[in-house]
């Protein structure tokens, strides 16, 4: 939260690649690794910070195997918290079109203001959410496809089209 550390997931393994991973935050000055998924054995997308606290895009792999879909947690706790209500939504854009410029592993999620910035694909279609600090979910767009996206500040910029159009860039 200050910019002395950063989070990241990964794996740890040698011959074999786990199919599920962990959340570490390391201090920069240091360089020191600290584990922050203790105990949970899942499968962790994404970390970031929100309001001081440890906010994971992950699944327990539990109901769905690995194949479940990803929810916002908040691992900072004793006990991981569901942010968000369970959606049968998946983070990324997976509608499909001819064209996906700009679209490449990215960032799945930002925190702006307290809220979570995500693209996820919600039955046909692919839109910007913010998920609000209560868990409630608020579309930011209404396109056919939203494919890639990024925040600076107050500021969301994304590259979506609408019915057979182009992709264009939006700001």
């Amino acid at each position: 939260p200050d910019g002395s550390r950063v989070l990241l997931t990964a794996a740890v393994w040698h011959d074999v690649r786990p199919k599920k991973n962990s959340v570490y935050e390391i201090d920069l000055a240091s360089g020191k690794p600290e584990l922050k998924s203790s105990g949970l054995d899942w499968r962790f997308n994404y970390a970031g910070y929100r309001n001081g606290r440890i906010v994971v895009q992950a699944t327990d792999c539990v109901r769905g195997g690995l194949n479940q879909d990803y929810q916002f947690f908040d691992i900072s706790g004793k006990k991981p918290e569901l942010i968000a209500g369970d959606l049968d939504s998946w983070f990324r854009d997976s509608v499909c079109c001819d064209v996906h410029y700009g679209v490449g592993e990215r960032q799945s999620f930002y925190v702006r203001d307290g809220q979570i910035i995500c693209l996820a694909t919600r039955g046909y279609k692919s839109n910007l959410y913010a998920v609000e600090s209560d868990g409630a979910w608020r579309a930011l767009t209404d396109l056919n496809a939203v494919n890639d996206f990024g925040v600076a500040g107050s500021t969301v910029a994304f590259v979506g089209h609408q019915g057979l159009n182009l992709q264009e860039l939006f700001v």
